[in-house]
């Protein structure tokens, strides 16, 4: 998964660091899952894979664009003379390169002259994972303590 054989995947030069940045994310997505869900019920982890890796890919095109449509050191909250550097870390036309490919995941425009950003990957048709099911009583879920609960309760009290 992490190999970078694009000779054989046929992945385009262009879009070869967006793909290792995608499968990394996926990666990312897949351990959180089954770490979250590893004991859970059968068909939880897929789902919130999915649900992780789309949420992913959205944080990384929202900062993304952010460096791309504003000046960060103007959100440093510090005097900009305290801040080396030319201060635009990703133009316009690199976010466009990096995450607008065909309109897949963000689509860039114009409205009122301000260029305005679009996250179009979506987790739809992922269907919504169940409710989680109630957390017991402390008791229950220390069995010296719900021995002693039991064992109180046969006493009556």
């Amino acid at each position: 998964m992490l190999a970078d054989d694009f000779a054989r995947s046929g992945v385009a030069p262009e879009l070869q660091q967006l793909w290792t940045h995608l499968r990394l994310l996926l990666l990312r997505a897949l351990l959180a899952a089954r770490a979250r869900h590893g004991g859970g019920q059968p068909g939880h982890a897929p789902v919130a894979a999915i649900r992780i890796f789309v949420y992913s890919v959205r944080d990384a095109v929202v900062l993304d664009w952010r460096k791309a449509a504003m000046d960060v050191r103007a959100l440093a909250g510090v005097p900009r003379s305290w801040l080396s550097g030319s201060g635009k870390e990703l133009t316009q036309a690199d976010f466009e390169r990096r995450w607008c490919h065909r309109g897949v995941i963000a689509r860039t425009g114009q409205h009122g002259g301000r260029f305005t950003m679009e996250f179009r990957l979506t987790a739809a048709g992922v269907p919504a994972l169940p409710a989680a099911p109630a957390l017991a009583p402390p008791a229950a879920q220390d069995p010296a303590a719900a021995a002693a609960a039991a064992a109180a309760a046969q006493r009556g009290g």
